[in-house]
C-alpha cells in the first residue's frame, strides 16, 4: 500500500466544544466563555462551533509566555 501525500496535505478533523474542551485540558464551560470572548480560533458551522486542532496548537504556542533568567543572588541581595 502507497501512501499518498503527507499529514500537511491532509485537513484536519473539527473537534466539538467537548472534544476540544477534552483536547484543552479544560471544561466545557471554560469553552463556551472563551468563545464568547472571541479569545480561542473556532469555526462556525451553521449553528455548530467546531475547533481545528492545529489552529488550537498555535494558539498554544503563541499564547505561551516565555520564561525569564533572573539572577537569584539579585534578587536577594540588599
Amino acid at each position: 500500500m502507497t501512501k499518498v501525500g503527507n499529514e500537511k496535505d491532509k485537513p484536519s478533523r473539527l473537534l466539538g466544544i467537548g472534544q476540544a474542551a477534552s483536547y484543552l485540558g479544560v471544561e466545557k464551560q471554560t469553552m463556551y466563555k472563551w468563545v464568547c470572548q472571541r479569545s480561542v480560533p473556532f469555526v462556525k458551522c451553521g449553528r455548530l462551533t467546531k475547533f481545528d486542532p492545529k489552529e488550537l496548537d498555535r494558539w498554544i504556542i503563541k499564547s505561551t509566555v516565555k520564561e525569564i533568567d533572573v539572577d537569584i543572588d539579585f534578587i536577594t541581595d540588599k
